[in-house]
Formats: C-alpha cells, structure tokens, sequence
C-alpha cells in the first residue's frame, strides 16, 4: 500500500471496498470542474464558451422563463418552461449543427 499525504492508503482514499475505482491518473493538471447557475439566453452563451476550457461542466438553469413560446407552454399546459432548458442543452452538446438547428426548431 502507497501512503498519501492526507496519511490515509491509496485504497482507502479511492474508496477500496466500495466498487468504485479511483479517477484514472493523467499527465497533466485535471481540468476544472464548473458549475454554472442561472437562464436566459446568457446562460447558454456562457456554456458554449466554457466548453472551450473544460469538459466538466454542470448546470442548473432556472425554468421560470415567461416571455415568448415558453411562457405560453408554461401557462397553457402547465409545465416548466423547455425554452432555456433547450437552449443549455445546445450549447453543451457535441452534435452536427442540422441536429441542432432540428433541436431548435418551434413548431
């Protein structure tokens, strides 16, 4: 068994026991772990743009939107608005641009 700093064993650190395996080791620095709060069309903008420092990225996004289609489905059906929902899924996903632009799509 290795020793770690924080004094404890390697397989005790990783969670030995628990089925979980440890993070595998890389060469250089992890990439920081983001998570953003917030909607709105900046929202997504914002997600777009961190993509291009880190993939570890989460996000809650508000679901309060009440303006444009969205507030309508959110009054007639009463359900959450989808409307920056989609819009943070867009611009967290890695899909050929006509799937995203059939995302987008309103009907």
């Amino acid at each position: 068994m290795t020793e770690r700093p924080d004094h404890r064993p390697a397989e005790a650190a990783a969670g030995a026991g628990s089925g979980r395996r440890p993070p595998p080791q890389t060469a250089g620095p992890a990439p920081p772990r983001v998570v953003a709060f917030g909607g709105g069309t900046g929202m997504a903008a914002l997600l777009q743009g961190l993509k291009a420092y880190t993939d570890q990225i989460t996000a809650v996004v508000t679901v309060t939107d009440n303006g444009g289609s969205s507030g309508r489905l959110r009054n007639d059906f009463d359900i959450a608005a989808p409307g920056d929902i989609r819009n943070c899924l867009i611009a967290l996903a890695d899909v050929d641009p006509v799937i995203a632009e059939a995302f987008q799509y309103r009907f």
